[in-house]
C-alpha cells in the first residue's frame, strides 16, 4: 500500500493555507479601510444652506493602527474643500469662493452583527 500523504503533500497544504489566510487578512483589510473613508467622507462633508456653506471631502488614505476581532482604530485622511457663494448668488453658482485643507480622523469602530459601526470620532 503506498503512502497517502509525503512530506512534500504536506508542506504542500500547510504553504497553500497559509497563503489563503493572509490573502483573506488583506482583503479584509482594504474592506474595513473602504469602510472608513466612506465613513470620513460623510464626517467631513456637510451643508449650511441657510448660511450658504457647505463642504465636501475625498479620504485619500486610511491606515489600520489597531485590529481585534470586535474593534479596530483607523486613521484617515485626505482633503476638505469648503466653499460659500458670493455674497446673493446660491450655493448652485459657480462663482463660490472655496478653500481646500487637509483633514484627519481616528476613527474607532466596532463590530455589531458581523458589520463594522463607528463608535468613536477623534478630530
Amino acid at each position: 500500500m503506498d503512502k497517502i500523504f509525503s512530506w512534500k503533500v504536506l508542506v504542500s497544504f500547510c504553504a497553500v493555507f497559509i497563503v489563503t489566510w493572509i490573502a483573506l487578512q488583506a482583503v479584509s483589510n482594504m474592506r474595513l479601510e473602504s469602510e472608513a473613508q466612506m465613513i470620513g467622507n460623510a464626517i467631513f462633508s456637510w451643508n449650511w444652506p441657510d448660511e450658504n456653506w457647505q463642504s465636501r471631502a475625498e479620504m485619500l488614505e486610511a491606515s489600520i493602527l489597531r485590529k481585534s476581532d470586535n474593534d479596530a482604530v483607523i486613521k484617515i485622511s485626505g482633503k476638505q474643500i469648503i466653499s460659500s457663494p458670493e455674497d446673493g448668488e446660491s450655493l448652485d453658482n459657480a462663482s463660490s469662493r472655496s478653500e481646500t485643507v487637509d483633514c484627519s480622523a481616528v476613527l474607532t469602530l466596532y463590530k455589531q452583527s458581523g458589520r463594522w459601526v463607528l463608535g468613536r470620532v477623534e478630530l
